[in-house]
């Protein structure tokens, strides 16, 4: 009896737990802190592994060195050459351990003329030595300091003389650059004169038309004005003979042996 009240009681506060546990937003955050939604794979991994210290430059260089002086890659690529099938990929990987190799020989005999250099070097500062060099035709004895200073001094001169090509050059290019921005507005202007001259064109065409128009608008007028004095001309001369036609035949005939009929040239001087 005691133990069934025991199993409800941790049911009941099961179920109460849960109701406060498994909310929304705590499922939300679950997902989330183990990297399942939305998907990451750096929330599951520590931070230390991910925030791993930075190298110094001398771990660097260690290894760097221990890198080449390393054949784990060589052999590696060995290995994986005897796993593949096609001919083609054993050739590449055959190449490149190849190269690898070549690559870590090249670095060696770098590293020994590197030693010999500084050594070479040291000597030459530490223990003054003097060089007979054949200059301008003459032979001049200098010393192991002077030797360097020459060279220092035509390593100097060769840089000036490479600055001033590059300048040159730079000056080159801006003097180019000049020239093409002002044959552009070279040629702006002269599309805007042309521009210019076609509308002065165009404005003097619908000038010489409109005055085209007017002089035939004129000559129109004249006409008709002509063509209006022609017809009351001719209307008055009708009336006239209208008028002589209506004459009393005494009349006509006591006139008749003196007067000729009026002409139109004279009726027209008559009326002037």
């Amino acid at each position: 009896m005691e133990l069934n009240r025991s199993c409800i009681s941790h049911d009941r506060l099961y179920q109460q737990a849960r109701v406060k546990a498994l909310t929304p937003a705590n499922i939300r955050k679950g997902y989330a802190a183990t990297g399942i939604w939305p998907l990451s794979g750096l929330s599951a991994i520590p931070s230390a592994f991910i925030n791993a210290p930075a190298l110094t430059e001398s771990e660097m260089e260690e290894a760097r060195e221990a890198a080449w002086e390393s054949d784990a890659l060589a052999a590696s690529l060995d290995e994986l050459e005897g796993q593949q099938r096609s001919k083609k990929a054993k050739a590449v990987l055959i190449q490149a351990s190849r190269c690898l190799k070549e690559a870590k020989a090249a670095n060696v005999l770098f590293k020994d003329l590197e030693e010999r250099r500084r050594a070479f070097a040291a000597a030459m500062k530490s223990k003054p030595r003097a060089f007979r060099v054949a200059q301008n035709g003459q032979a001049c004895l200098y010393t192991a300091a002077e030797s360097i200073a020459i060279l220092q001094a035509a390593e100097t001169q060769k840089q000036e003389d490479e600055a001033k090509k590059r300048r040159k050059a730079e000056e080159k290019v801006e003097r180019k650059r000049a020239k093409e921005a002002e044959e552009a507005l070279a040629k702006q202007r002269r599309a805007a004169q042309a521009l210019v001259r076609q509308q002065r064109k165009a404005a003097e065409a619908l000038e010489k038309e409109k005055r085209q128009q007017e002089r035939l608008a004129k000559k129109r007028q004249r006409e008709a004005e002509v063509a209006e004095k022609l017809a009351l001309k001719k209307a008055k001369i009708d009336r006239l003979l209208a008028k002589s036609h209506t004459l009393p035949l005494g009349a006509k005939s006591s006139s008749s042996a003196t007067c000729l009929p009026l002409q139109p040239t004279q009726l027209t001087h008559h009326e002037s």
